[in-house]
């Protein structure tokens, strides 16, 4: 089983939950990613999928948290990584955000 599946299906409801709020504004998490990783593809079944390897990438991003009646009442930072595959049409595609921690707690 691929590593990043495998990263997804342990992960904590709440977890998921993060994952996919994140995933709602993706395009700025891309835009925002920073320290390039770039790996060459191993395995046979990414032969084509991923021709040209595997690119990750660090990123950052907020949560707000809101209370019933008093609207946003601070801010849950998060931390994780972008798993980015290299197909052999040349684009990159996201492929998994794997490795989502919260750094930082503010109210």
């Amino acid at each position: 089983m691929n590593m990043c599946i495998q990263s997804t299906l342990k992960m904590k409801n709440s977890e998921l939950k993060v994952k996919a709020q994140a995933s709602n504004n993706i395009g700025e998490l891309i835009q925002i990613a920073t320290n390039e990783e770039w790996k060459e593809n191993i395995k046979l079944k990414h032969s084509e999928d991923a021709k040209y390897g595997w690119y990750r990438y660090d990123t950052r991003f907020a949560i707000p948290k809101v209370e019933n009646n008093d609207g946003v009442i601070g801010y849950d930072t998060y931390s994780a990584s972008l798993i980015i595959k290299h197909s052999s049409d040349g684009k990159k595609y996201l492929y998994d955000m794997i490795k989502i921690k919260r750094v930082l707690r503010e109210r």
